[in-house]
């Protein structure tokens, strides 16, 4: 782990200001070196009050090329601060030397600085705390943030076997089949067909709705009025044998990948590990899809590879009620080591809510915001049913992200295609024909040229939000209080070396005094986010930490 601190590195702790300046950033607190007697900042020295006591022999100790263990300890006393035990100088001054040079002194200091605020997020507490403690007890504090990025790889993941496959991956093109809300689709499709083959009497409509719930009971009388009243849908699907065959085939389809679903949600259930889980809002076909590329991609990316993590994947767990699924996640989501949040074109209150219980716990969010090629995505919208077009357009347009000059036209050819009610969604190919005889084959290219031009600025803001602005991107553990911050990425390749990184104790990061007003920001360097935050209202910070724990929590979680 490497920490950076400009403002630490450009002191000069060989004269008095400088040195003060040091010891403040190592002990938290301000220091006074200063004459004691009045007379304003021009006044000569009194040589004769404890201060200038202090500093005459305070001065003498900065003339030394190398300090030990106990001339930092007389500059501390000097300073009326308490002196720091072998194991504390060892940690984070100075590893296997018994003396150290000014500038691995400010080093030393930057690398406690760093740590006092991942761990603690007060770097006085954090030195009252850990200043007098032995190496043992010390390491125990910093809970292995300070292990060697060799040591953790060495320790933590050489010695596991290579992550097993799943036991039955879902097709990316059937992972929609697992979503409650995706599904409603596929559901109308099969009453569609039952409502068909009522009308031609070919089967038992009773049959078809026995145990079934209101609402596709409801569902089901809609479509045979429907069908009733229009002739059209004999024309489209003449072939009634052939629709029969299709609809069996999306039924197995649906039976296969749930069962696939629940298998591999067993598989995750059964793992010893489990290293990030993946947030995500998932509401139709071509988001599962969307979700589980990224995913596959992410984790097999050269930057993971010899960390062979496990990782949960809900593209590709499925279980029948909503309250097992939700216990299920709830328990992926407490043992993962880091979350990945999938920011998605729209996102919602479950993957918001998983975000906030991850940094509610301490633990790294990497928040992946796609960067949008304008040439790709127009032609992956181009792909996906005019539906698509009909959802996103108008959010788009209420959002302010299509330009003025175009909303004329998109209003328009969503009026074209308001039209559009095929009798099937999921099997049937009525688009192709709709688009075609309307003529709207050239507007609809365009309409996914405008999306994805709005889409790129959308995304590009709501990273910037993140990093900067958003309310959601900072969040104190409930435990300790210390603010975490969430980390933005808009490539995999950036999302995934950033895992390793966190996963590995090899963050780079760096103090920042400008990132907000009367804050300092430890920002890491990959993400360019702030990861901790400490404020330097003096009385937030009091009020904060002197009422935030009670004293048994206190005790509890820091003694």
């Amino acid at each position: 782990m490497k920490i950076e601190y400009s403002a630490v590195e450009e002191l000069n702790p060989r004269d008095r200001t400088g040195i003060r300046m040091l010891l403040e950033h190592l002990c938290g607190e301000s220091l006074n070196t200063e004459c004691q007697m009045p007379g304003g900042a021009d006044r000569k020295e009194c040589g004769n009050c404890q201060q200038c006591m202090n500093w005459a022999v305070l001065s003498k100790r900065l003339e030394l090329e190398s300090l030990c263990l106990e001339d930092l300890n007389d500059l501390l006393i000097l300073v009326d601060q308490f002196p720091i035990s072998q194991g504390f100088f060892e940690t984070f001054l100075s590893p296997q030397k018994t003396e150290i040079s000014f500038d691995e002194l400010k080093a030393g200091i930057i690398s406690f600085k760093g740590f006092a605020v991942l761990l603690f997020g007060n770097v006085r507490f954090a030195y009252r705390l850990m200043r007098s403690l032995d190496i043992e007890s010390l390491k125990e504090k910093l809970e292995g943030i300070n292990r060697p990025a060799s040591e953790v790889l060495e320790g933590d993941f050489a010695p596991r076997r290579p992550a097993l496959p799943l036991p039955a991956e879902i097709n990316n093109k059937s992972t929609w089949l697992l979503g409650y809300i995706a599904r409603n689709k596929a559901d109308r499709d099969l009453t569609m067909f039952a409502a068909i083959a009522a009308t031609l009497g070919v089967a038992d409509e009773e049959g078809f709705l026995k145990n079934k719930s209101d609402n596709i009971r409801k569902l089901f009388e809609q479509l045979k009025v429907r069908l009733e009243t229009t002739s059209l849908w004999k024309e489209i699907y003449p072939d009634y044998q052939a629709l029969q065959l299709t609809v069996a085939g999306l039924q197995e389809e649906i039976r296969e990948s749930r069962r696939c679903g629940w298998l591999n949600t067993s598989h995750y259930l059964a793992l010893d590990h489990m290293d990030v889980y993946v947030a995500t809002s998932m509401r139709e076909r071509w988001e599962f899809e969307e979700v589980h590329n990224t995913a596959k991609k992410i984790f097999a990316a050269s930057a993971v590879a010899n960390l062979k993590l496990r990782y949960f994947d809900p593209t590709q767990s499925f279980l029948e009620n909503r309250v097992d699924k939700g216990l299920v996640e709830a328990l992926m989501l407490k043992r993962a080591r880091c979350t990945i949040y999938m920011a998605q074109e729209t996102d919602t209150f479950g993957k918001d809510s998983e975000l906030a219980t991850t940094l509610a716990q301490g633990k790294p969010v990497i928040v992946f915001v796609p960067k949008v090629d304008l040439e790709q995505h127009a032609k992956t919208a181009a792909s996906r049913p005019v539906a698509y077009l009909q959802r996103r357009l108008p959010l788009l347009i209420a959002e302010e992200r299509i330009k003025s000059r175009y909303v004329a036209e998109v209003l328009d050819f969503l009026k074209k295609t308001s039209s559009f009610d095929p009798y099937f969604q999921v099997i049937g190919a009525e688009e192709v024909a709709f688009i075609a005889e309307n003529g709207l084959t050239g507007e609809k290219i365009k309409m996914c040229g405008i999306l994805a031009e709005a889409e790129r600025d959308l995304f590009n803001s709501r990273a910037k939000s993140l990093q900067k602005s958003h309310p959601l991107a900072l969040q104190v553990k409930l435990e300790t209080g210390v603010a975490n911050g969430v980390l933005v990425v808009r490539s995999v390749s950036e999302c995934s070396e950033l895992l390793r990184d966190l996963l590995t104790n090899s963050c780079s990061f760096r103090f920042d005094e400008e990132e907000e007003e009367n804050v300092l920001a430890l920002i890491e360097a990959t993400s360019q986010c702030p990861y901790r935050v400490v404020t330097r209202n003096t009385t937030v910070s009091n009020s904060f930490w002197s009422r935030y724990l009670s004293n048994r929590d206190r005790t509890k979680i820091y003694n």
